[in-house]
């Protein structure tokens, strides 16, 4: 059998999966395995889409986290891909929530943001 149906196949047994878990259970190199995906993702001539982009999970690699796509079988549209920026935005907005800006000076705007902050309990973000 050709490696686009054993593709179809194991995701219709052990149902949706990411591309990492495809190519270990099919003994798939990286680049085989993401051509194919490519290749089902995409509407064909005679064919339609057969898979799509159901979700994403995080993954950590190198001490990061990465989204990865998790495939199911279907013709639907993909779901699309996190924002990375707009959760680092989220993460520095949450970090100085409730916080105050402290300018006695002019000469505090050249201090770090993080000791021209405070909560309003008193304490100093960067301590």
């Amino acid at each position: 059998m050709s490696h686009t149906v054993n593709i179809l196949e194991l995701i219709a047994e052990l149902g949706p999966q990411t591309r990492a878990e495809i190519e270990k259970a099919l003994g798939l190199s990286k680049s085989k395995a993401s051509a194919l995906m490519s290749k089902l993702s995409k509407p064909q001539a005679t064919l339609p889409k057969r898979i799509y982009i159901c979700r994403y999970v995080y993954d950590n690699e190198d001490e990061r986290t990465y989204p990865r796509a998790v495939y199911d079988l279907g013709d639907l549209p993909d779901k699309k891909r996190p924002n990375r920026r707009r959760e680092i935005q989220d993460s520095k907005r949450r970090h100085f929530e409730g916080a105050v800006m402290r300018v006695s000076s002019v000469f505090d705007l050249g201090l770090p943001p993080y000791t021209r902050y405070r909560k309003f309990s008193g304490t100093w973000l960067g301590q």
